[in-house]
């Protein structure tokens, strides 16, 4: 690429005048263009108008190459040679001399027409008149072998000839255009046939994993045996009762996006929608099933990618964002039951044994976190049993295995019990 003349037909371009500073100047001994040398440039290439400074001329100028399907770039100059001022003037501030093809009569002015080529008939020769030899002295002008009649034929049909070539260069060039403009066109009907069979091959793929997806969760949630397996919830109608009670808290959920990027922002708009950034892959349906199939089977977050069809890293942020939602709207389920209620729903195992007076079983438990950067964080995280920092939780849980108090080691309760 470079600086180049877009007229067809032309070859200036800023390597010309390369070349032309690294000649010797016949005149003045020294390279051209530097002093003393002060020849001349042999030409000079200049850009087109901009869009913001004159739009009308940028259009003439383009109007004007006649170039199809082509739009000028920044690197896209006129030389010169095609202005007849030798620049862009007030007076003739477009491009008219040697464009490379016939201009109108609105276009040329004044531009002399190139001249007319004219061809001689050829006419071919017979057997008889290459069996014909003239011999010197018998005839004096080549026509004489051939009849009156023939020769006035000869001179109509040459008459004709010359009558119809008025137009051959213009018909010419047009048929040369049309020609080359169906060529293009070919080649960009091949090119879009090719791009459709690519774009069908990818619908088509997109379809069909969309419907693996699409089986894979119906096979999840098709009865109450395969609800249980996957999720923990006891049937299918428990299933969509906990789906239908949770979805009203996820019209404005922000899905997590790391803690530097959760900050705490004031929006003052006056009509705002229920729920910014990009849509979700996932549905809300999904997001609740990939959430507890994690907690209930275990599975790794690569497994749970390739069965969703997304990122490792989209799962992980779903993982986080949901498990926030279900702690906020499900802490209802966390309370202290009335003992008469507990005693009335005991096991068996307790009912019969010396243990029918149990009311609750304390336990504590420690929960996996990441490494503060905090050293004193770090020193009351740390935990000798794990040998990992972990969270330190004391949990009460009734004999029917309902967890009643949940309360974390600085002793705040969750939630408070009666």
């Amino acid at each position: 690429m470079g600086r180049n003349c877009v007229i067809t037909g032309c070859s200036n371009s800023h390597h010309t005048i390369a070349r032309w500073k690294a000649s010797i100047c016949p005149i003045h001994n020294t390279w051209c263009g530097t002093l003393p040398c002060d020849c001349p440039f042999p030409f000079q290439l200049f850009p087109f108008p901009t869009m913001k400074k004159d739009k009308v001329a940028r259009t003439e100028w383009m109007k004007r190459v006649n170039r199809k399907a082509w739009f000028p770039t920044f690197e896209s100059r006129v030389c010169s040679k095609h202005f007849e001022d030798g620049h862009p003037s007030d007076k003739n501030p477009y491009p008219t001399l040697h464009m490379g093809y016939l201009l109108s009569d609105s276009q040329r002015k004044s531009v002399r027409k190139p001249p007319k080529t004219r061809l001689l008939p050829t006419v071919k020769k017979s057997k008889q008149d290459s069996s014909l030899q003239c011999l010197p002295g018998q005839f004096n002008d080549s026509r004489a072998s051939i009849p009156a009649d023939e020769d006035e034929k000869q001179d109509d049909i040459m008459e004709g000839h010359f009558s119809t070539d008025q137009n051959t260069d213009k018909s010419c060039t047009v048929s040369t255009y049309i020609c080359n403009n169906c060529l293009s066109l070919e080649k960009q009907i091949k090119a879009l046939k090719s791009e459709n069979i690519l774009l069908k091959a990818k619908v088509k793929l997109q379809e069909s994993t969309f419907d693996c997806k699409v089986k894979f969760i119906n096979t999840c949630l098709a009865n109450d045996t395969s609800v249980r397996t996957y999720t923990g919830v006891p049937n299918k109608n428990t299933w969509e009762a906990l789906y239908t009670f949770v979805l009203p808290y996820t019209s404005k959920m922000k899905t997590w996006r790391g803690v530097s990027r959760v900050v705490n922002r004031v929006r003052r708009f006056v009509h705002t929608p229920n729920k910014f950034g990009p849509k979700n892959r996932l549905s809300i349906k999904d997001m609740l099933l990939l959430t507890l199939m994690k907690i209930r089977l275990g599975l790794l977050n690569k497994h749970l990618a390739d069965m969703f069809e997304i990122s490792t890293a989209t799962v992980s942020r779903t993982l986080t964002t949901f498990i926030k939602l279900l702690a906020k709207c499900l802490r209802c389920l966390i309370f202290q039951p009335e003992r008469s209620i507990i005693r009335h729903n005991l096991p068996q195992s307790f009912q019969s044994t010396d243990y029918n007076k149990v009311v609750a079983i304390i336990d504590c438990t420690e929960v996996f976190i990441e490494t503060p950067k905090d050293p004193t964080s770090q020193c009351s995280t740390w935990s000798d049993y794990k040998h990992h920092n972990t969270i330190k939780y004391l949990v009460s849980i009734t004999p029917n295995g309902l967890f009643s108090i949940l309360c974390r080691r600085d002793g705040e309760a969750e939630p408070q019990t009666k």
